[in-house]
């Protein structure tokens, strides 16, 4: 299968949707969509830009950074540095309609906490929400957390 790839930089949840529908209507049995859930913390990202572009033009193709400028930009981006401080959000991989019940009630009831985004998965559910105290964590809701909130769709 031919590799094909596309970037979307979208600044709401509406646009994220809307960006997501029209991936979801171009992408082939077998594909995946990935995204990022959180904030990006754009002046970090942009210096971090423009000290590649610099460096760039000491290659030996120094034209090859503006032929992928677009990755290039998502790339500092998702620099993990670049995350706006104190927005983290954790991923809750739900597999089964249990899960997902246990999750949403723990959130609701144990954790005092509201889910910020969910979606449905291959498998499943992914819930996303702010971080917790997990020392009060039931473990087999530990066990769904995922402290990096890379999300996933499959075709």
């Amino acid at each position: 299968m031919r590799e094909r790839s596309g970037l979307a930089i979208t600044h709401s949840v509406e646009q994220f949707d809307g960006k997501l529908e029209q991936f979801m209507s171009l992408a082939r049995p077998g594909q995946r969509i990935y995204a990022s859930a959180e904030p990006r913390d754009v002046p970090k990202a942009i210096r971090a830009f423009k000290m590649a572009q610099l460096d760039a033009d000491y290659d030996a193709d120094s034209t090859a950074f503006y032929r992928n400028i677009e990755a290039r930009w998502a790339s500092a981006l998702m620099q993990p540095s670049h995350a706006v401080k104190g927005e983290k959000l954790w991923l809750i991989d739900c597999d089964t309609d249990a899960e997902t019940t246990l999750a949403r009630a723990a959130l609701d009831e144990f954790y005092d906490q509201d889910f910020v985004y969910d979606y449905a998965s291959k498998t499943g559910t992914h819930i996303l929400t702010k971080p917790f105290n997990l020392t009060k964590c039931l473990p087999t809701f530990q066990n769904l957390i995922h402290k990096n909130a890379l999300m996933l769709w499959a075709c």
